[in-house]
């Protein structure tokens, strides 16, 4: 019986100091400075606004370069198809392809 209660107590404290060696670990430098003054925070709201609206801006460039070049082959295609039909198969939906790929 003492040597059952004495296993399950050397067990118990050994678990214990392996799982409280993360909380005794080093801060790093950056953490644990309290809260940021009233102009830290206004400085990274103005950042964060900066960052989304060049991200929206990229995007939108993005956006305006696929469409100005869908646009400009749409010409292409359209003078392209006149000169030779593409064959059936090209010319079936994406739902008709599937409906017959699964016989439906």
């Amino acid at each position: 019986m003492k040597k059952q209660l004495l296993l399950t107590l050397i067990t118990t404290s050994f678990i214990a100091t392996i799982h409280s060696a993360p909380a005794l670990a080093d801060k790093p430098e950056w953490a644990g400075k309290g809260k940021p003054t009233y102009e830290q925070s206004q400085e990274h709201k103005y950042q964060m606004k900066e960052k989304r609206s060049s991200e929206y801006n990229k995007q939108k460039r993005e956006y305006d370069d696929q469409d100005r070049y869908e646009k400009s082959h749409k010409d292409n295609d359209r003078s392209e198809s006149n000169k030779s039909e593409k064959p059936a198969e090209e010319n079936k939906s994406f739902q008709q392809k599937m409906k017959d790929l699964l016989g439906w």
